[in-house]
């Protein structure tokens, strides 16, 4: 008995290794979509506001993409204009960090901490910080070339939950019944 209790768990546990590396290795189609799902989701009580508004649905989503747009704009001009004042003050920055750093390693030396100055100056190279400022700006370069597939995706889920209920409507006899049961599966 606890033979098949254990072969149950290692199954369980295969499967999750699995199922995640499977993710791993469609991180570039899964995180846009996750990201679209995740941005329909957010958008769809806008969506249905000003469908029972008595906005047609094809203009309820195209007025809520047109806000989604408008306030993600302005979110990225923000962080390159962050960015950009980030990379000027950058010498800056790294001179102020190596003086703290070498006021601060004679309090390490009190307290008998052995410090070597010259492997901390090394962990403060200037070229590392460019690097990884550099992959983080190649990073969101990526996230705003999949930004057409996510807005497309974004379109389909919301008009898709625009008529969702008619589509159910005309394909079950009983959907209403089956409507009411979703939406206090949703609500609660």
């Amino acid at each position: 008995m606890s033979e098949s209790h254990g072969l149950k768990w290692l199954l369980g546990i295969a499967g999750v290794i699995v199922i995640l590396a499977g993710l791993k290795a469609a991180e570039a189609i899964v995180i846009p979509i996750m990201l679209a799902l995740f941005v329909a989701i957010i958008s769809t009580p806008f969506v249905r506001l000003m469908t029972k508004k008595g906005i047609p649905a094809y203009l309820s989503v195209i007025i809520a993409l047109s806000v989604l747009i408008s306030v993600g704009s302005v979110l990225v001009m923000v962080v390159s204009q962050s960015i950009d004042t980030f990379m000027t003050r950058m010498p800056a920055y790294q001179a102020r960090l190596q003086t703290v750093v070498v006021d601060f390693l004679p309090y390490l030396e009190r307290w008998d901490i052995p410090v070597d100055r010259d492997v901390i100056m090394t962990h403060l190279n200037p070229s590392q910080m460019m690097g990884l400022i550099g992959s983080t700006l190649s990073s969101i370069g990526s996230l705003l070339t999949n930004l057409f597939l996510v807005v497309f995706i974004v379109i389909f889920l919301l008009l898709e939950e625009a008529t969702f209920s008619d589509k159910l409507k005309a394909a079950l006899p009983n959907a209403e019944h089956s409507l009411q049961n979703a939406s206090g599966l949703c609500v609660k």
